[in-house]
């Protein structure tokens, strides 16, 4: 079976779908389609039955230059007349949406993304409307809408962009246990050491974090606190102003990119992401693989993954409440935090790993075979 993955980006199709891609090319061949944006990625990425095709992706809204990633996307699936398409992410979606009328799709809305959140919101929601209605018209066969979290997935019901028997639910997109090995703490210092690993943006929850740092800081609160934050151009909460001295004078030690986020996670006691909406956050599931306490927020994708077994939940958009919670976690000893590292590695194992995640991909792909 020919199966093809549409993406925006390169980085991410690889970071997080490449062991479920090398798994599916035992069986089928694999067509990779999106921006070809690291250089040698032919060499780096090369595996038997898959394939890459490049192409222009916009991520922002620009409709000159969407026409011309449509018309793009178009003359490739005539290239190479797929038996199904995977297409990750709301605007992916849309483009496999518009770009073949004869061919099954299944759309991951792996997070309503920023421009939803913001100014863009009703312009997509129209422009998704129209678009799922009008497939329903043309096409004979059923199109199916895969979330990563029930909320989005009721949000889509909610607006009729999608019916519940053709929404499906998702565990993530699969952590690797074997990489993300499980790793105790290290003996318990002085100071309490949290991490962040997100986008620099504001919608990650940047903000608060610092906000809640500064009050840490300012009470005389013993802690250690890295992020790991490359900036992104393209999204509009865009942190443009923020340089190092904005971390370091609150006590945050700030990276703009690493290779391997492992060693970081291995090094602190508790994984702090105070987002304002995920699809399912896998930077979460990966600090719980690894046996990590969770600080994060009430919002879509964030909340499912944590409750008082193994983190603490905040509110969104609030520091003060991340500070109450960064406080709480300096206060718990060693064998407290062990303890909620473990349960979070136990729900990770038990239901977010790579294994569960392929089952579900065989699924879907076995359930196309039967239909044909």
């Amino acid at each position: 079976m020919k199966i093809l993955l549409l993406g925006n980006s390169l980085n991410t199709m690889i970071q997080f779908r490449w062991d479920v891609i090398k798994y599916l090319a035992n069986s089928h061949q694999i067509y990779i389609v999106c921006p070809l944006d690291k250089e040698n990625y032919q060499l780096n990425y090369q595996h038997k039955n898959v394939f890459f095709f490049n192409i222009s992706f916009c991520r922002s809204i620009n409709v000159f230059k969407d026409l011309v990633t449509l018309i793009q996307f178009s003359k490739i699936i005539k290239n190479i007349n797929p038996d199904i398409i995977f297409s990750y992410s709301l605007k992916s979606s849309f483009f496999s949406m518009l770009g073949n009328w004869k061919i099954p799709n299944y759309y991951f809305i792996t997070g309503l993304g920023s421009s939803l959140i913001h100014k863009y919101k009703f312009f997509i929601d129209t422009t998704l409307y129209l678009s799922t209605h009008l497939r329903k018209l043309i096409i004979r066969h059923k199109d199916f809408f895969i979330f990563l979290n029930t909320d989005d997935r009721d949000y889509f019901i909610q607006k009729n962009l999608c019916k519940r028997k053709y929404a499906m639910v998702f565990p993530g997109e699969g952590v690797n246990l074997e990489y993300f090995r499980f790793s105790a703490i290290d003996k318990h210092q002085e100071s309490i050491s949290f991490l962040f690993i997100g986008r620099l943006i504001k919608d990650k929850g940047i903000v608060e974090l610092m906000e809640a740092c500064k009050q840490l800081k300012n009470n005389h609160i013993s802690f250690k606190c890295t992020a790991i934050a490359p900036y992104d151009p393209y999204n509009p909460t865009s942190l443009h102003t923020m340089d190092l001295n904005d971390f370091q004078k609150i006590g945050i030690n700030y990276l703009s990119f690493v290779e391997d986020v492992r060693p970081y996670i291995k090094a602190c006691d508790v994984f702090v992401l105070p987002s304002y909406s995920e699809g399912l956050p896998r930077v979460l599931l990966e600090s719980m693989a690894i046996g990590r306490a969770i600080i994060t927020t009430d919002a879509h994708g964030c909340k499912e993954l944590v409750s008082n077994d193994n983190g603490l939940v905040v509110k969104a958009r609030d520091s003060c409440s991340l500070y109450d919670a960064m406080l709480q976690m300096s206060m718990k000893t060693q064998q407290e935090l062990t303890q909620l590292g473990l349960a979070g590695y136990k729900k990770v194992k038990e239901h977010y790993s790579l294994s569960n995640v392929i089952n579900n991909y065989q699924t879907l792909i076995e359930n196309k075979a039967n239909k044909e």
